[in-house]
């Protein structure tokens, strides 16, 4: 029976989040992406994340062609920055790769379907173990081999991002699809360079990044999917507007072996590695996932350009990005 298992499970996870002398062990060094302590029992086993379990928008989502709409409301995003080029550190956290931005770094978010300022707070990186997975959000049920999130806080009506992560219209995440490709996005490169992503193999591991060009890293679209949901890792707050470009950054076999050798673990530790650190997708229940693509236009090959008919029908899903975009 079910329902017995689960029970065990719970009193078994709560008995592995005590250490050997008795003490409690912070949740955030315990909650992982597989076995007892993966997604199925964030919301179970602290009632802090509830809304893991309980939650009706929840992240990350499979986007479906027969439910997407054409807004013809939707503008373009935009980058307001005090800077061409920013720093940070780059840091294997146990749960993924993020890059920390620092806080003289000011680059702000507006436009697409936000009705306030956001301010970059830093980069997340989820990958796959195999290329048939990786990225947190799939197309048509397709995974891509990893998914770069870039998070944003809500400056205008929050002071930093765990007040904004506890607040309405929080928090604004964009998501770049990322594909295997001959050469890696030269900024993804930079990021990710050699000597770089040696010294962050184990949990906790940091390595400064210095004039990083967030501009140069996005693919060249204006075109991108939206949808309310969360976050896709405990609390699973219900605070994030999800913006998805249409088209994916490009990194090369070698580059995305070298991430496959990262560990979610200390040095010295059994050695589990930092892929697969994806959540499973959620059902999208009443939400509506809109669109700035306008069928009504042609490409230069005279092919109708995807969108939405009024009647909501879906005409075509060949804009979506695919594996040989």
């Amino acid at each position: 029976m079910m329902f017995p298992y689960i029970l065990f499970t719970i009193v078994l996870v709560q008995q592995l989040a005590t250490n050997v002398e008795g003490q409690a062990v912070a949740w955030d060094d315990w909650w992982t992406y597989e076995g007892i302590t993966g997604p199925q029992f964030w919301g179970l086993v602290n009632s802090d994340w509830v809304m893991c379990k309980d939650g009706k928008m929840q992240s990350p989502i499979n986007f479906r062609a027969n439910q997407i709409l054409y807004d013809p409301n939707l503008i373009p995003i935009n980058f307001d920055s005090d800077t061409d080029k920013m720093n940070g550190t780059l840091i294997n956290t146990g749960h993924d790769l993020t890059f920390q931005v620092d806080d003289r770094n000011r680059v702000n978010l507006t436009g697409g379907p936000l009705s306030y300022l956001y301010r970059l707070q830093e980069l997340r990186l989820h990958y796959g173990s195999i290329d048939s997975q990786g990225s947190e959000h799939s197309v048509d049920g397709y995974s891509f081999p990893g998914e770069l999130q870039l998070l944003f806080y809500n400056y205008d009506l929050y002071g930093d991002l765990a007040e904004a992560t506890k607040g309405t219209s929080g928090l604004a995440i964009i998501s770049l699809f990322i594909q295997i490709g001959n050469t890696t996005n030269p900024e993804l490169d930079k990021l990710l360079w050699n000597d770089r992503l040696q010294n962050v193999t184990y949990k906790g591991a940091a390595a400064r990044v210095e004039d990083f060009n967030l501009t140069n890293l996005f693919p060249t679209t204006p075109h991108y999917m939206t949808y309310q949901g969360s976050l896709t890792s405990p609390d699973c707050a219900e605070t994030v507007t999800w913006i998805v470009m249409n088209k994916p950054v490009y990194i090369s076999r070698k580059k995305m072996t070298q991430l496959r050798n990262l560990w979610q673990n200390t040095m010295g530790q059994k050695e589990t590695p930092l892929a697969d650190n994806f959540r499973p997708t959620s059902n999208l229940n009443s939400r509506t996932i809109r669109t700035n693509i306008n069928f009504t236009t042609k490409d230069k090959m005279g092919k109708p350009c995807p969108t939405m008919k009024s009647k909501k029908a879906y005409q075509t899903n060949s804009w979506l990005v695919k594996p040989t975009s």
